[in-house]
């Protein structure tokens, strides 16, 4: 199954806990998987067998040190070296072949450390990914910080490189996944739209979520990994695009750049180094969706129906209204893919021009979709609605859409849009909500 990015924090505790809870947040906001010993539920098993287990399944590891050396155990690993928890975990790191992001916070003139501390200090320099580490001050400082080592991992780096090896060992601890089941997750899934479902008149719109929880980047990621490429190419450390829409920034790039510039950037971003596979979410929907419609640039939904030999078609051009081996689109399986393919680069949709180049006159294919949404139930998942494409064809399939829309958190104004669109919310994640839709809708278990 696909996986997100792993990022082992390590630190001492007791000096460095506002740190790590900053540095795990910006980590989670890129859309990457923060591992943190502090967040751990008790277990029976032993502390350094627990630690050594989640080294083995991450890929990177983050070391924040301060004025602390840290705990040093009084008997079991590592005791008779005298070494701290935090030095033996850099060290099994290090032994694993982790790339190393150290953070050193900058010490008050006069601090007399610990000597195995300033050792510690001395001995991660020359541990550090590429040869960098980087001092901080103040957690908004160490949490830029990260998420710009970070940014590193989705572009043309030695990170990138390094996260694509560190994959292979990660893949081969993972079980074989199971598609099917119920989960641990149990959901409420209206009856009547299992029904539908179960007969096939429902069509699954699909969102970023769906990508998010396969391991793709977040729009925020996506946004400073363009914010990094743009500091170098115009020698502009202080450039910042934080809070503006990623349309608009790939609009201006384009304009300041050329289309193979953004191109490039672009698809550097959503590379997915670690190795990005179909989600349950995924595996599930095909088999029973007929007519999937999605923003997502990626092709899970395609190797999904390739993998169970689903047979749908994909439509990524909508300047006509085709058929598809002699049958109309209302009677084939079909992926419309609105914001373009990453294997076809030609065809993504990224700036807000391109939408409107694309949908603006209202090709033939695309009145055809708006008609099909307006006939038939939708099933909205990973989608909050407010991408472009999506607005768009909302605003002319409304008033006539109905439908259902699933996402894990939903507060009283969402429910009070969706409502006014006629979508019932249902608060769920994808993949527990497809897993029970799929036992109810009567798909075997190994889809």
């Amino acid at each position: 199954m696909g996986t997100k990015i792993r990022v082992f924090i390590a630190s001492t505790m007791k000096d460095l806990r506002n740190e790590r809870r900053h540095a795990a947040a910006r980590v989670r906001q890129l859309n990457f998987e923060p591992v943190n010993a502090e967040e751990w539920a008790t277990t029976g098993t032993r502390p350094w067998d627990r630690i050594q287990k989640e080294l083995e399944s991450c890929h990177l590891f983050i070391l924040i040190l301060g004025e602390s050396y840290g705990y040093v155990p009084e008997k079991g690993p590592g005791a008779a070296d005298g070494l701290s928890v935090t030095h033996m975990e850099t060290r099994r790191a290090r032994e694993l072949g982790l790339p190393i992001l150290p953070f050193l916070k900058r010490l008050e003139h006069g601090v007399e450390l610990d000597p195995r501390l300033k050792e510690f200090r001395e001995e991660v320099g020359d541990w550090a990914a590429g040869g960098v580490s980087n001092e901080f001050e103040y957690d908004d400082e160490l949490a830029d910080k990260v998420g710009a080592s970070l940014v590193e991992v989705l572009s043309d780096s030695y990170l990138s490189t390094a996260v694509q090896e560190r994959s292979k060992s990660v893949r081969a601890l993972e079980p074989e996944p199971e598609v099917g089941g119920a989960g641990p997750e149990a959901v409420y899934v209206p009856p009547e739209l299992t029904k539908l479902v179960a007969r096939r008149e429902v069509i699954l719109l699909a969102g970023a979520g769906i990508s998010l929880a396969a391991g793709y980047p977040s729009a925020r990621a996506m946004t400073e990994t363009v914010t990094a490429h743009l500091r170098r190419e115009l020698d502009d450390p202080t450039l910042n695009l934080r809070g503006m829409p990623f349309q608009e920034i790939a609009s201006n790039i384009e304009a300041a750049f050329g289309r193979r510039y953004l191109l490039e950037i672009f698809l550097r971003a959503m590379s997915g180094p670690q190795g990005i596979e179909p989600t349950a979410a995924h595996l599930l929907g095909v088999p029973l969706f007929n007519r999937i419609i999605t923003t997502n640039f990626d092709t899970l939904f395609e190797d999904a129906s390739r993998s169970q030999n689903t047979g749908h078609a994909v439509v990524e051009d909508f300047k006509a209204d085709r058929s598809f081996d002699g049958r109309p689109a209302d009677e084939a399986k079909l992926i419309y893919k609105l914001s373009g393919s990453l294997d076809r680069p030609d065809t993504l949709l990224i700036t807000e021009q391109d939408v409107w180049d694309a949908y603006g006159d209202k090709p033939p294919g695309w009145k055809r979709l708006v008609e099909t949404v307006m006939q038939s139930p939708v099933l909205v998942v990973g989608s909050s609605l407010r991408d472009e494409v999506i607005k768009m064809l909302i605003s002319e399939a409304a008033p006539s859409m109905r439908g259902f829309i699933v996402s894990p958190h939903i507060n009283r104004f969402e429910r009070l849009q969706y409502e006014r669109l006629n979508l019932r919310p249902v608060e769920a994640t994808a993949d527990a909500f497809f897993r029970q839709l799929a036992e109810g809708a009567g798909l075997p278990p190994a889809a």
